[in-house]
């Protein structure tokens, strides 16, 4: 997650947040420090090992930028960071648009403390908007301060670990202005397919590591691939100039519902793991799905660019680095793959 902070603006938003970036950040003890302590436990020493591994990886082996991104660990008592508010048009997918300063516009805003979240989503709702509030456990100050850890991703998998640091550190590499969906994008293809390939390289393709993998991501791939195809047969009938709001919003109703069935119906053919049993549950809006679509809505230029790169990732950061000045990247990398094709 991409949460730009601005600390110079006289703002409560900014200041109130800022000063949550600021504590974290000065709280952070230096990671060479913590290992020097007696009382510091086996699994964090392991931990903080398996951090310099991801970090030489990401540097070396593809190409991000090399800084002092979390060599640093902050204590925090949660089990993730900030709180995401997204809005959507509620018979259309036009994304509500944050401005920020410097950074330009982006789909979302991040606070630290849920009921600042929770109030903002409720005036959103009020000028008529399909909210979604989710969480996120890291973010990116795009090279303004060194990112810490957080306790809590001790916890993660070695895989989950590999991926958000490389994610987040993607964004520290590449950052294109008012281009958020592309940000996000990159970041989520090449964090992915960067702790894959981290863990292919740690252990080996025959390893339980490298082979547990796909369990999860074969559940999670699906489910995103459902919300995708869910955005397409809604985004077809928002379209429909000849329908009223009022049908609009029925027919939405009835294909969320029909959707959520499907899924709870067919549970066992479509999962193999447990992680989406409470989807009947889920407030799914248009917000939810456009919350997913910033990050996924089509990864499949990012994977034909790995493709032609011959799988070497290194050569695709190398070429998205060449696009930090191009107004529509999505375009210009589609026009350079049927370049290199023909």
């Amino acid at each position: 997650m991409l949460l730009i902070t601005i600390l110079l603006q006289v703002n409560c938003f900014y200041v109130k947040q800022g000063y949550y970036v600021l504590h974290y950040s000065f709280a952070a003890q230096k990671n060479e420090k913590l290992l020097k302590h007696n009382n510091v436990s086996d699994s964090t020493r392991a931990f903080l090992a398996r951090v310099n591994e991801i970090r030489d990886y990401a540097f070396d082996s593809i190409g991000l930028k090399r800084n002092k991104n979390y060599t640093r660990m902050v204590q925090i008592e949660n089990d993730y960071l900030i709180n995401v508010v997204s809005a959507c048009k509620k018979t259309g997918f036009e994304k509500y648009q944050w401005k920020y300063p410097f950074f330009g516009s982006a789909p979302y805003k991040g606070y630290f403390e849920k009921e600042d979240a929770v109030r903002e989503g409720k005036k959103l709702e009020e000028k008529g908007y399909d909210v979604y509030i989710g969480k996120s456990d890291a973010f990116s100050t795009l090279g303004i301060l060194s990112d810490p850890l957080y306790s809590y991703m001790q916890n993660y998998s070695e895989y989950a670990l590999a991926s958000i640091i490389i994610h987040e550190q993607t964004h520290a590499t590449l950052y294109l202005r008012n281009n958020v969906d592309f940000n996000e994008q990159a970041a989520v293809f090449i964090g992915d397919q960067g702790g894959i390939n981290f863990i292919r390289h740690k252990y080996g393709e025959n390893s339980n590591e490298y082979k547990n993998i796909f369990l999860a991501k074969g559940d999670y791939d699906f489910f995103i691939q459902s919300l995708r195809e869910l955005y397409h047969t809604l985004d077809s009938v928002y379209r429909l100039t000849i329908l009223s709001d009022t049908e609009k919003l029925s027919g939405k109703e009835e294909i969320i519902n029909r959707y959520k069935k499907d899924l709870v119906d067919n549970y066992s053919a479509y999962f193999k793991t447990d992680s989406y049993r409470g989807i009947d549950k889920a407030k799914i809006n248009n917000a939810y799905i456009t919350s997913r679509m910033t990050y996924h809505k089509d990864l499949s230029v990012f994977d034909s660019l790995y493709k032609r790169s011959n799988y070497d990732l290194k050569k695709s950061v190398s070429y998205l680095k060449s696009l930090k000045n191009e107004d529509r990247p999505f375009e210009r990398m589609k026009a350079y793959l049927e370049d290199q094709t023909n």
